[in-house]
């Protein structure tokens, strides 16, 4: 979880010296934290992510964050990096489980992970070639190696997935959402955004939980693209 920095500061620390912002002084400027709650929304640990940040080949600070986050009882959490796939905890911060050249090269991408079951991961990678386009596969995660490649799939559709409570696999792209057919390896279409007046007519990043192959609960964005419906 991420939040702003909102402790009261001091004169100096409000309005730092030249010689602080020469340094690189960043008091003040919004901080990220990894933040755990119990079932009842009590904080049983919070960690600053900055001390996880790299450094560049100039000894700077690429800045650390934790995105596209899933959890397994086995691995704990998962989540994509520059590097490839790693696991997070408060007390050994970030490690790395697959490296991404196993996944993608050294010149691909790892774009999303959506959890299928407990040792299997749908991976949404690049290979990094300007050829191959949107990969979508199986990521076992014992055996560390992608699986099998999913077919049925827009070569550069940027799709979003997401899972019903029995399992079943789901993905939207700027026209609509689809429930997949793993074993015909094909898109069904459920909904489709302009026959139901749905958004704004251009590309939507839709956060879906579906409650049935009838019924979503879809964060869909304004006219603005700063509100939300």
């Amino acid at each position: 979880l991420s939040e702003s920095s909102s402790a009261e500061t001091s004169a100096e620390e409000a309005e730092p010296s030249e010689e602080k912002k020469q340094e690189g002084d960043v008091s003040g400027e919004a901080k990220s934290y990894f933040v755990k709650l119990d079932s009842s929304g009590k904080e049983i640990a919070k960690v600053d992510l900055a001390q996880f940040a790299p450094e560049d080949t100039q000894g700077m600070e690429e800045g650390f964050n934790l995105y596209g986050m899933v959890w397994t009882e086995k691995y704990g959490i998962l989540c994509p990096s520059e590097n490839g796939i790693q696991t997070f905890d408060e007390k050994n911060g970030p490690q790395m489980l697959i490296e991404k050249k196993k996944i993608c090269g050294d010149d691909g991408w790892i774009n999303n992970l959506s959890k299928l079951s407990e040792n299997e991961l749908l991976i949404t990678y690049y290979a990094g070639d300007g050829e191959s386009g949107e990969v979508n596969a199986i990521l076992d995660l014992d055996k560390k190696e992608v699986g099998k490649k999913l077919e049925g799939f827009g070569k550069y559709g940027n799709y979003q997935f997401f899972t019903g409570s029995d399992g079943s696999l789901y993905a939207s792209d700027d026209s609509g959402i689809y429930k997949y057919d793993m074993n015909g390896g094909k898109l069904n279409k459920l909904a489709d955004f302009r026959d139901s007046n749905i958004g704004t007519g251009g590309y939507m990043w839709l956060e879906t939980v579906a409650l049935s192959d009838t019924e979503f609960i879809v964060n869909i964005p304004g006219p603005d693209m700063c509100t939300s419906t």
